[in-house]
Protein backbone atom coordinates (compact mmCIF):
# COMPACT_ATOMS: atom_id res chain seq x y z
CA UNK A 1 0.00 0.00 0.00
CA UNK A 2 1.42 3.51 -1.07
CA UNK A 3 2.23 5.54 1.72
CA UNK A 4 0.17 8.95 1.76
CA UNK A 5 2.29 12.56 1.89
CA UNK A 6 2.41 14.02 5.42
CA UNK A 7 4.04 17.06 6.87
CA UNK A 8 7.46 16.28 8.60
CA UNK A 9 7.22 15.76 12.51
CA UNK A 10 8.49 18.14 14.89
CA UNK A 11 11.61 15.98 15.51
CA UNK A 12 12.18 15.67 11.77
CA UNK A 13 12.33 19.28 11.54
CA UNK A 14 14.86 19.59 14.67
CA UNK A 15 17.11 16.80 13.06
CA UNK A 16 17.01 18.90 9.56
CA UNK A 17 17.73 21.99 11.60
CA UNK A 18 20.38 20.37 13.79
CA UNK A 19 22.25 19.74 10.41
CA UNK A 20 21.98 22.96 9.24
CA UNK A 21 18.91 22.36 6.92
CA UNK A 22 16.07 25.45 6.63
CA UNK A 23 13.08 26.33 4.90
CA UNK A 24 11.07 29.38 4.29
CA UNK A 25 7.72 27.12 5.32
CA UNK A 26 8.00 23.65 6.99
CA UNK A 27 4.68 22.83 5.93
CA UNK A 28 5.66 22.79 2.41
CA UNK A 29 7.92 19.93 2.90
CA UNK A 30 6.05 16.86 2.31
CA UNK A 31 7.11 13.42 2.99
CA UNK A 32 5.85 10.10 1.76
CA UNK A 33 6.45 7.58 4.34
CA UNK A 34 10.12 7.95 6.81
CA UNK A 35 13.47 9.90 6.26
CA UNK A 36 14.66 6.27 6.95
CA UNK A 37 18.56 6.69 6.41
CA UNK A 38 18.64 9.37 4.26
CA UNK A 39 20.31 12.20 5.02
CA UNK A 40 20.19 15.89 4.33
CA UNK A 41 22.68 18.50 5.33
CA UNK A 42 23.01 22.26 4.62
CA UNK A 43 19.87 22.22 2.48
CA UNK A 44 17.18 25.58 2.11
CA UNK A 45 13.87 24.12 0.60
CA UNK A 46 11.48 26.68 -0.45
CA UNK A 47 8.44 26.56 -1.97
CA UNK A 48 6.51 23.05 -2.81
CA UNK A 49 8.96 19.99 -1.76
CA UNK A 50 8.23 16.51 -2.25
CA UNK A 51 10.36 13.95 -0.96
CA UNK A 52 8.88 10.57 -2.19
CA UNK A 53 9.42 7.22 -0.04
CA UNK A 54 12.90 6.51 0.37
CA UNK A 55 13.16 3.18 -0.83
CA UNK A 56 16.99 3.68 -0.65
CA UNK A 57 18.79 6.12 1.16
CA UNK A 58 19.22 9.67 -0.39
CA UNK A 59 22.25 11.97 0.28
CA UNK A 60 21.47 15.66 0.08
CA UNK A 61 23.88 18.02 0.57
CA UNK A 62 25.14 22.11 0.30
CA UNK A 63 21.87 23.28 -2.18
CA UNK A 64 18.98 25.25 -2.42
CA UNK A 65 15.81 23.50 -3.58
CA UNK A 66 12.36 25.10 -5.00
CA UNK A 67 9.63 23.38 -6.12
CA UNK A 68 11.55 20.27 -6.27
CA UNK A 69 10.16 16.50 -6.19
CA UNK A 70 12.62 14.14 -5.00
CA UNK A 71 12.99 10.20 -5.58
CA UNK A 72 14.77 8.28 -3.57
CA UNK A 73 18.23 6.89 -3.47
CA UNK A 74 19.71 10.66 -4.73
CA UNK A 75 23.16 11.97 -4.32
CA UNK A 76 22.54 15.63 -4.76
CA UNK A 77 25.66 17.58 -3.66
CA UNK A 78 27.06 21.03 -3.74
CA UNK A 79 24.66 22.98 -5.80
CA UNK A 80 25.98 26.50 -5.93
CA UNK A 81 23.03 28.33 -7.24
CA UNK A 82 19.57 26.63 -7.13
CA UNK A 83 17.91 23.50 -8.63
CA UNK A 84 13.81 25.01 -8.95
CA UNK A 85 10.62 23.62 -10.50
CA UNK A 86 11.84 20.18 -10.86
CA UNK A 87 10.59 16.64 -10.82
CA UNK A 88 14.00 14.52 -10.07
CA UNK A 89 13.40 10.72 -9.96
CA UNK A 90 15.28 7.87 -8.70
CA UNK A 91 19.08 6.85 -8.21
CA UNK A 92 19.97 10.05 -10.02
CA UNK A 93 23.41 11.91 -9.16
CA UNK A 94 23.64 15.89 -9.15
CA UNK A 95 26.60 17.01 -7.76
CA UNK A 96 29.02 20.48 -8.28
CA UNK A 97 26.33 21.95 -10.62
CA UNK A 98 25.39 25.39 -11.03
CA UNK A 99 21.99 26.38 -11.54
CA UNK A 100 18.85 23.81 -12.79
CA UNK A 101 15.85 25.69 -13.33
CA UNK A 102 12.73 25.27 -15.52
CA UNK A 103 10.25 27.91 -16.54
CA UNK A 104 6.69 26.93 -16.52
CA UNK A 105 5.29 26.20 -19.81
CA UNK A 106 8.18 25.06 -21.29
CA UNK A 107 8.28 22.96 -24.04
CA UNK A 108 11.80 21.84 -23.84
CA UNK A 109 13.23 22.09 -27.21
CA UNK A 110 9.49 20.97 -29.36
CA UNK A 111 8.49 23.10 -31.57
CA UNK A 112 12.02 24.35 -32.24
CA UNK A 113 11.98 25.57 -36.00
CA UNK A 114 15.01 24.24 -38.10
CA UNK A 115 16.05 25.22 -41.51
CA UNK A 116 16.44 21.97 -43.76
CA UNK A 117 17.40 22.48 -47.58
CA UNK A 118 17.75 26.05 -47.05
CA UNK A 119 19.21 26.60 -50.41
CA UNK A 120 16.35 25.83 -52.46
CA UNK A 121 13.70 28.04 -49.65
CA UNK A 122 11.89 27.82 -47.11
CA UNK A 123 11.93 24.08 -45.81
CA UNK A 124 12.15 24.76 -42.20
CA UNK A 125 10.39 22.13 -39.86
CA UNK A 126 9.59 22.61 -36.17
CA UNK A 127 11.11 19.62 -34.31
CA UNK A 128 9.73 17.44 -31.40
CA UNK A 129 10.71 14.51 -29.56
CA UNK A 130 9.69 11.14 -31.30
CA UNK A 131 9.56 13.22 -34.73
CA UNK A 132 11.09 10.52 -37.57
CA UNK A 133 12.83 11.21 -40.98
CA UNK A 134 9.76 10.52 -42.78
CA UNK A 135 7.49 13.38 -41.25
CA UNK A 136 10.93 15.56 -41.32
CA UNK A 137 11.17 14.84 -45.12
CA UNK A 138 7.35 14.92 -46.44
CA UNK A 139 6.93 18.76 -44.07
CA UNK A 140 10.21 19.91 -45.67
CA UNK A 141 9.37 18.96 -49.13
CA UNK A 142 5.98 19.45 -49.82
CA UNK A 143 5.04 22.62 -48.40
CA UNK A 144 2.90 23.68 -51.54
CA UNK A 145 0.19 21.73 -50.25
CA UNK A 146 -0.95 23.18 -48.08
CA UNK A 147 -3.86 20.89 -46.83
CA UNK A 148 -1.05 18.64 -46.19
CA UNK A 149 1.03 20.70 -44.28
CA UNK A 150 -2.00 21.89 -42.27
CA UNK A 151 -2.32 18.15 -40.83
CA UNK A 152 0.96 17.75 -39.91
CA UNK A 153 0.69 21.12 -37.95
CA UNK A 154 -1.96 20.36 -36.04
CA UNK A 155 -0.34 17.02 -35.11
CA UNK A 156 2.84 18.92 -34.17
CA UNK A 157 0.88 21.24 -32.18
CA UNK A 158 -0.64 18.43 -30.11
CA UNK A 159 2.69 17.39 -29.82
CA UNK A 160 4.36 20.36 -28.93
CA UNK A 161 1.50 20.58 -26.11
CA UNK A 162 1.94 16.72 -24.92
CA UNK A 163 5.44 18.36 -24.22
CA UNK A 164 4.87 21.19 -22.25
CA UNK A 165 4.71 21.55 -18.75
CA UNK A 166 5.39 23.35 -15.07
CA UNK A 167 8.41 21.70 -14.08
CA UNK A 168 11.78 19.61 -15.91
CA UNK A 169 12.59 16.11 -15.53
CA UNK A 170 15.59 14.43 -14.17
CA UNK A 171 14.74 11.10 -15.12
CA UNK A 172 15.74 7.85 -13.28
CA UNK A 173 19.82 6.47 -13.35
CA UNK A 174 21.04 10.62 -15.11
CA UNK A 175 24.43 12.20 -14.07
CA UNK A 176 24.80 15.66 -13.37
CA UNK A 177 28.00 16.69 -12.30
CA UNK A 178 30.34 20.07 -13.18
CA UNK A 179 27.91 22.00 -15.30
CA UNK A 180 27.31 25.16 -14.96
CA UNK A 181 23.43 26.08 -16.29
CA UNK A 182 20.70 23.90 -17.21
CA UNK A 183 17.67 26.08 -18.56
CA UNK A 184 14.37 24.16 -19.41
CA UNK A 185 16.12 21.02 -20.08
CA UNK A 186 13.96 17.13 -20.13
CA UNK A 187 16.91 14.39 -19.02
CA UNK A 188 16.32 11.38 -20.11
CA UNK A 189 17.22 7.92 -17.78
CA UNK A 190 20.72 6.86 -17.45
CA UNK A 191 22.04 10.67 -19.35
CA UNK A 192 24.93 11.76 -18.51
CA UNK A 193 26.19 15.38 -18.35
CA UNK A 194 29.46 16.08 -17.25
CA UNK A 195 31.42 19.66 -17.42
CA UNK A 196 28.64 21.42 -19.77
CA UNK A 197 28.86 25.05 -19.97
CA UNK A 198 25.13 25.48 -21.16
CA UNK A 199 21.89 24.21 -21.75
CA UNK A 200 18.90 26.12 -22.52
CA UNK A 201 15.49 24.59 -24.28
CA UNK A 202 16.10 21.14 -24.88
CA UNK A 203 15.48 17.72 -24.29
CA UNK A 204 18.16 15.31 -24.07
CA UNK A 205 16.51 11.57 -25.19
CA UNK A 206 18.17 8.45 -23.48
CA UNK A 207 17.87 4.78 -22.64
CA UNK A 208 20.05 2.41 -20.16
CA UNK A 209 21.32 0.60 -23.67
CA UNK A 210 21.72 3.83 -25.60
CA UNK A 211 22.77 6.61 -22.89
CA UNK A 212 23.46 10.12 -24.52
CA UNK A 213 26.41 11.79 -23.08
CA UNK A 214 26.54 15.55 -23.40
CA UNK A 215 30.83 16.16 -22.25
CA UNK A 216 32.94 19.10 -21.74
CA UNK A 217 32.34 22.56 -22.48
CA UNK A 218 29.35 22.32 -24.68
CA UNK A 219 26.82 24.81 -25.11
CA UNK A 220 23.46 23.57 -26.33
CA UNK A 221 20.25 26.06 -27.18
CA UNK A 222 16.91 24.85 -28.44
CA UNK A 223 17.41 21.62 -28.89
CA UNK A 224 16.93 17.42 -29.08
CA UNK A 225 19.26 14.86 -28.63
CA UNK A 226 18.35 11.19 -29.44
CA UNK A 227 19.67 8.42 -27.33
CA UNK A 228 23.32 7.22 -27.81
CA UNK A 229 24.35 10.32 -29.15
CA UNK A 230 27.37 11.81 -27.34
CA UNK A 231 28.28 15.51 -27.49
CA UNK A 232 31.75 17.25 -26.34
CA UNK A 233 35.14 18.79 -27.06
CA UNK A 234 33.68 22.34 -26.72
CA UNK A 235 30.80 22.06 -29.59
CA UNK A 236 28.15 24.91 -29.88
CA UNK A 237 24.76 23.64 -31.05
CA UNK A 238 21.78 25.92 -31.76
CA UNK A 239 18.02 25.64 -33.21
CA UNK A 240 18.86 21.64 -33.82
Amino acid sequence: MKDSLRSLRREEIELLQAEGCSSDSWHSVMIEGELGESRFSNVHFTGEIRINKQSRPSVVCNATLKNVTLGFGLSIKNVNGVIENCNISDNVIIENVGVITCTPGSSFGNGTVVEVLSETGDRSVRIFEGLDSQMAYIYSLYKYDKYLINALDRIIDAEIASKTETRSLISKGAIIRNTTRMTNVKVGPFSIVDSALCLENGTIVSTETFPAHIGPGVIMRNFIVNKGTVVEDNASIYDS
